[in-house]
């Protein structure tokens, strides 16, 4: 399909290929997407693949924005209307960025109240660390998300800083809370 849209979601092109061996053989899907938009954030490419059913699945995904990437490896299951799952491996990678990979996996669980991330640990080549878990309601929006980060060499915020360029390292924690009404 060409010229895709959904709300402020936009893609120039979406292909999906699901492929079944045997009546009883698992399923393995592949979802690929060029040109996606939404808001500010672009991606040239974003592409998921599965392999599985329901009950046991696992997958890759790579995502591509700008001269960025983003690749890994999860696994999960769907049951009574939840997902729970295990992202296994991502690496980050991009001119800004550097070059950073997850250093332990991280179990994840979305259902239709709302979305849990256990410690998600990313570390770079730098030896600098970044970690965020949490837990959201979606409606209304409720929950606690905390963060910290250790040794974030502050240069590679500038180029979302324009003209200004940051130097040194920061490490520190962060809370965020929303809470109904």
């Amino acid at each position: 399909a060409r010229q895709l849209a959904a709300g402020n979601l936009r893609a120039d092109s979406l292909r999906l290929q699901v492929r079944r061996a045997a009546p009883a053989a698992p399923f393995a899907v592949t979802v690929r997407a060029q040109g996606v938009r939404s808001g500010r954030v672009a991606m040239k490419h974003a592409e998921v693949s599965v392999t599985g059913d329901l009950r046991a699945h696992h997958g890759r995904f790579a995502l591509v924005a700008g001269a960025g990437k983003v690749e890994g490896r999860f696994s999960g299951s769907y049951a009574r209307g939840s997902w729970r799952g295990t992202l296994k491996q991502m690496s980050l990678v991009g001119p800004e960025l550097g070059r950073w990979r997850l250093a332990a996996a991280s179990q994840l669980t979305v259902d239709p109240k709302g979305l849990s991330v256990s410690a998600l640990r990313l570390a770079s080549a730098a030896g600098e660390e970044l970690s965020a878990r949490g837990k959201l309601a979606f409606k209304p929006l409720d929950g606690v998300v905390r963060g910290s980060w250790s040794r974030f060499r502050l240069l590679r915020l500038s180029p979302w800083l324009g003209e200004e360029r940051l130097k040194g390292e920061s490490s520190g924690e962060l809370e965020a809370r929303w809470a109904q009404g």
